[in-house]
């Protein structure tokens, strides 16, 4: 029976999105080559953390079903589940341990060093359109395991510790810089569309790459395509930008185009049936920018590297969305690569950007963009024609960092969009914060509204939620110090944003299990939480079988 994670997050229950397999379905594609090699092997989850955790989240299954929830616009947002799902156990699975079990010696010194931690750390784990397969990106390599045994009944075979393909040939070893070190690493990697091929792209080197996965010779590498990015050809503004460009970030737009965003601020795209890219946005000129710019918007240099790409309407492609690292957020039509149709600044490097389907968006039909910034503010856009409208932003006071996690990425939001849910990894205080993202409103249109002040909970509700929380910490504190009132949703602080905070459901902390974690992602088929840690652990969080 399909996974399901309701035991973390409440989600609606049409007919509709209930996705039933076809037995006669195979569960598993067969890859042409199987690969053998020393790899890290599972370990045992502790049977008393898995217990705690087991209870605790029955308790959040309980909260959510009696209806101890944020309350909405039109008062308490009530959602039923099925009553089959109150005898399940929800379970956590380490599927690949630690490179180091142990950070310290019998003298207690640090094994692990930062350069560990910067090679190691999970960048990314991106699932393909099937849910699969997962690609687990580092800066040295990429890896690609089938998932279907990760969340399967039972004890998990020690051999799904071991990926289907690790990518650590001379070609890649040549792009990372070698013996030079000319490069940081692996910049991203992302399936082409539904295909297994692979876009890849490295930081300071001006190629991409795309590699068939199916038919792959992992002593070689050799791409299925190379494309230079040093032959591409912008206007002059944009070429007094900097010299040779390297990507920073790719959108797939279908099994054969994908758009690349560029480390001089402008965009190109790439089809596998040519063999070079194109041009596909500039970085605007500095008029253009301040005429598309709102009153006390800071200014940006134009030039800034884009560091997350996504498509604005599937169903078209013809508008993209950019954010750059100087924290603006840009609209374009790709019908006018040089003229930006609208701009606003979040005010930090913008790591993600996700944009929900239309048909389920809360604002007559507007799609609605989520994005979050190095600075840890998580912030929903609603897209106009021409225009940007601010949902909501918080800020999770997520820049402490150790010597140790000084060296990872910053972290970026994943969207669970069957069950309404955020998920954003807290690297300060290594948790996992759950976010409602079922129905935001601006305060202009929750003014006059007391429901949305606060939670209409009667005191043995509260004495219950209280109880329920156990090790899973009330993660407001992480957001906003000093609030006195812990049932406050609003505080006049947050008047002055112009926008109502996230409704946190809950927080997880991972200290048990990882002793940091950089990366979280979402596989909406199985409704499974797959999270990196930085030391090459993988994670997953789903629902027991029925």
């Amino acid at each position: 029976m399909q996974t399901t994670l309701p035991a973390f997050i409440e989600a609606r229950k049409r007919s509709e999105t209930s996705i039933i397999r076809d037995e006669a379905e195979p569960t598993e594609r067969k890859l042409k080559k199987w690969r053998e090699g020393e790899y890290t092997t599972t370990y045992p989850f502790p049977s008393e953390a898995d217990k705690a955790l087991a209870s605790q989240l029955r308790h959040i299954r309980e909260r959510i079903c009696r209806g101890l929830c944020p309350h909405s616009k039109n008062g308490s947002s009530r959602h039923s589940l099925s009553a089959s799902l109150h005898g399940q156990s929800p379970f956590f699975r380490t599927v690949v341990s630690s490179i180091h079990p142990n950070r310290t010696d019998d003298n207690g010194n640090l094994i692990v060093s930062p350069v560990d931690t910067f090679r190691n750390g999970i960048l990314s784990t991106t699932w393909d359109r099937r849910d699969e397969y997962l690609i687990v990106t580092q800066r040295s390599r990429f890896q690609l395991f089938g998932a279907a045994s990760w969340i399967a009944p039972g004890k998990v075979p020690w051999e799904t510790s071991r990926p289907v393909l690790e990518l650590k040939s001379a070609t890649v070893q040549g792009r990372l810089g070698g013996e030079n070190r000319t490069s940081f690493g692996l910049s991203f990697t992302r399936f082409l569309g539904s295909t297994l091929n692979t876009i890849c792209g490295y930081s300071g080197v001006p190629h991409l790459d795309i590699f068939d996965l199916e038919d792959l010779d992992e002593a070689a590498g050799e791409p299925l395509r190379t494309y230079n990015l040093g032959t591409l050809k912008f206007e002059s503004c944009s070429r007094l930008v900097s010299g040779v460009p390297s990507a920073t970030a790719v959108v797939t737009m279908s099994d054969l185009v994908a758009i690349a965003a560029l480390s001089n601020g402008c965009s190109a795209l790439v089809d596998l049936r040519i063999t070079s890219p194109l041009a596909c946005t500039e970085a605007p000129p500095p008029p253009a920018i301040l005429s598309a710019s709102k009153p006390g918007m800071r200014r940006l240099a134009q030039g800034a590297p884009i560091t997350a790409v996504e498509v604005s309407y599937r169903s078209d492609g013809v508008q993209l969305l950019t954010g750059t690292k100087d924290g603006m957020l840009v609209l374009w039509d790709l019908r006018k690569r040089n003229e930006p149709v609208a701009m606003t600044s979040v005010g930090g490097a913008i790591q993600a950007l996700h944009v929900m389907d239309p048909s389920s968006s809360h604002r007559c039909g507007a799609p609605e963009l989520w994005l979050n910034t190095d600075s840890g503010d998580i912030a929903c856009f609603s897209i106009g024609v021409s225009s940007f409208e601010e949902v909501t932003c918080i800020s999770t006071s997520d820049s402490r960092r150790t010597s140790l996690s000084a060296n990872l990425a910053p972290p970026k939001i994943s969207i669970a969009p069957l069950l309404n849910c955020l998920i954003y990894p807290h690297l300060s205080s290594n948790t996992l914060l759950f976010y409602d993202i079922s129905g935001c409103v601006t305060v202009a249109e929750a003014d006059g509204t007391t429901g949305i002040a606060t939670l209409g909970f009667t005191d043995s509700e509260k004495n219950g939620q209280r109880a329920s929380q156990g090790n899973f910490r009330d993660a407001r504190s992480l957001l906003w110090d000093g609030e006195k009132e812990e049932d406050s949703l609003l505080l006049p602080s947050d008047l002055k944003k112009s926008a109502v905070p996230l409704s946190l459901l809950f927080s997880s902390s991972f200290s048990d299990w990882s002793y940091q974690i950089c990366s979280v992602s979402v596989s909406n088929k199985h409704n499974t939480i797959c999270v990196g840690g930085d030391d090459g652990d993988l994670h997953v969080l789903c629902d027991s079988f029925s």
